[in-house]
C-alpha cells in the first residue's frame, strides 16, 4: 500500500468548470483575456471585479504558503 499523496497547495486550485479545475494563475490569465474582449462596461465592472478578487485570494495564498501570515482572521 503507498502512502497518500498529499493535497494540492491551494494556490494551485481555484475554479471548478464542468469537469476542469482551473488554476488561480489560470483563472487570472482568462479574466484578464475576458477583460480585453469586453465591450459592455457593465461586463467590464464585473470582470474587474472578479480578477481583483482572484488577484487577492493569489496573494492570500501565496502569503499563507510562505508563513508570510496568519491564516486566522483578524478578529
Amino acid at each position: 500500500m503507498t502512502p497518500a499523496s498529499p493535497p494540492a497547495p491551494r494556490s494551485r486550485l481555484s475554479r471548478t468548470q464542468g469537469d476542469e479545475t482551473m488554476t488561480i494563475e489560470q483563472h487570472i490569465e482568462e479574466l484578464r483575456a475576458e477583460l480585453k474582449n469586453a465591450c459592455d462596461a457593465a461586463e467590464r465592472r464585473q470582470i474587474e471585479a472578479e480578477l481583483e478578487l482572484a488577484q487577492a485570494d493569489l496573494i492570500v495564498t501565496l502569503a499563507e504558503q510562505d508563513s508570510a501570515m496568519d491564516a486566522e482572521p483578524p478578529f
